[in-house]
Order: C-alpha cells, then sequence, then structure tokens
C-alpha cells in the first residue's frame, strides 16, 4: 500500500465486512470451505496487528484495526465451542508481532485519541480475555513491564477523586 488514504480505505471496507460477517453461520463449519475462511481471516488479523504498530499509522487507521482485531478475536471465539487452536494461533501472532504492539496498543489505550482509545482498550480487553482462557502470561507480563496496570489503577483512582471533590463543591455531574 503506497498511502495512508489506501491503508485507511482498505481498514474500513475489513472492519465493515468483519463485523457484518456471521461467525455463527455454516460456513465457518464446512470443512475446507470454512478452514480457508478461517485462515483468511487468520492472515487479515496477522496484517492488522502488523499495521497497528506501523509508524505511519494514523489514530483514524489504528481505531479500524483495533476494532476489526477486536472483532476477529470475539467471532472466531463463536465459530468452535472448543477454540483452544484458534487460541493459541492468535497468542502466538500476538507475541510474534513483538513488544512494540504491546507499546503501541497501551500507549492508545492510555492517551490515543477519543474513538482510537476506546478501540484500544475494547482490544486489549478482549486481549486479556484471551490470555485468561490460553492460560497465557504473556499480556499480563507485557502489561505489567509497561506499567499499565499501575496506571489504569491510578486513573480510576483520580476518576473517584475529582467525583468527591465535585460532590464536595455541591457540583453534580449534571450542571457540570
Amino acid at each position: 500500500i503506497e498511502s495512508l488514504d489506501e491503508a485507511l480505505l482498505l481498514a474500513r471496507l475489513a472492519k465493515f465486512l468483519l463485523f457484518n460477517i456471521s461467525f455463527s453461520s455454516q460456513s465457518f463449519k464446512l470443512g475446507n470451505l470454512g478452514d480457508l475462511a478461517s485462515d483468511r481471516l487468520f492472515q487479515l488479523f496477522r496484517v492488522c496487528l502488523k499495521a497497528i504498530s506501523s509508524p505511519i499509522a494514523s489514530p483514524h487507521l489504528k481505531e479500524m484495526l483495533y476494532g476489526t482485531c477486536y472483532r476477529y478475536l470475539t467471532g472466531m471465539s463463536d465459530v468452535l465451542k472448543e477454540a483452544a487452536i484458534m487460541r493459541k494461533h492468535s497468542t502466538f501472532t500476538i507475541k510474534a508481532a513483538g513488544e512494540r504492539l504491546m507499546d503501541v496498543i497501551c500507549d492508545d489505550a492510555y492517551a490515543g485519541e477519543q474513538t482510537c482509545r476506546i478501540s484500544a482498550l475494547l482490544f486489549l480487553g478482549e486481549l486479556v480475555f484471551l490470555a485468561r482462557h490460553e492460560d497465557s502470561k504473556y499480556i499480563i507480563e507485557a502489561l505489567t513491564r509497561l506499567n499499565f496496570i499501575d496506571l489504569v489503577v491510578d486513573s480510576i483512582q483520580n476518576i473517584l477523586a475529582e467525583l468527591r471533590e465535585s460532590k464536595s463543591d455541591g457540583n453534580t455531574l449534571l450542571h457540570s
């Protein structure tokens, strides 16, 4: 892809298609056809992970990519009741993408632009869910290494303090 505009257009198309696929359909359960569909979606997931950590990815592009990755993980876990193989492949792929990927995701989840931040948080939540089901320590260790867990806890504590301060000033959320 030669330009950010082309990448954004392709990312928007991929996200649209992925959010409109019925992962519960028979297509994913029909032997070779199901394997082909799963393989193609896995390749899309890998490309999205690589693009997220690209230095030229804009917040809007990353928002699309996070959404696509999130939908891939949630959709593929619905395809098979025992999705252990998909989870193992996804976990391995995330590890293979490297520490830079986790660094970018955490940066976007903590200080990214509005919808990019939300998309990164949703994807990060799904990664933690995946790690928990896969019994993998990689995601939690990466979050700990990047000090992300402490930052999130501190942010939540600050919100609580701000709400208490707002209440003691006589302000309510409706009047702020």
